[in-house]
């Protein structure tokens, strides 16, 4: 089985983040001391998973992510998408290619027609349940992600 790395999508490797990086440009993708040419991808499928967060300690919300799969001759690599800012970029990016995009749930359509991230979480939380049975996708994939809070003693 392949891993899946959880993965920030940007262009600019100055930028800190919590997660990998899956950087880009014209003619490559590159993750940890992997360079991927586009020209070298067969294909690349597209999919979603949810994940639980803990607001706080009454409410839990689910977040939802992209996940790519990058197949090569050589080898399979596996992304979740832990931004959505640049994922379209991305893909204009790869559409510049002649590789094939597997894309069942029409993720980048429903990204392009609902650019506003408050809008399209709540698109998902109507519609993702029944993709999640019709497509075998993790609903939700891991364990609860807790958030910090602090409990204070009443004086």
């Amino acid at each position: 089985m392949t891993t899946r790395y959880q993965v920030q999508l940007i262009q600019d490797d100055d930028i800190k983040s919590a997660y990998e990086l899956l950087l880009w440009d014209h003619s490559h993708i590159y993750f940890q001391d992997y360079s991927i040419a586009f020209q070298d991808i067969q294909e690349i499928n597209i999919s979603m998973c949810s994940m639980m967060q803990m607001l706080d300690i009454l409410s839990i919300y689910m977040n939802y992510y992209v996940d790519i799969n990058i197949i090569t001759p050589k080898e399979e690599y596996a992304f979740q998408i832990m931004n959505h800012d640049t994922l379209l970029s991305f893909f204009e990016t790869v559409s510049s290619f002649p590789i094939p995009i597997n894309d069942p749930l029409h993720i980048l359509q429903l990204y392009t027609d609902m650019p506003d991230n408050y809008a399209r979480t709540k698109y998902l939380d109507r519609h993702f349940k029944k993709w999640a049975q019709q497509y075998h996708l993790d609903n939700p994939r891991g364990k609860c992600i807790p958030t910090q809070f602090s409990f204070h003693k009443k004086s």
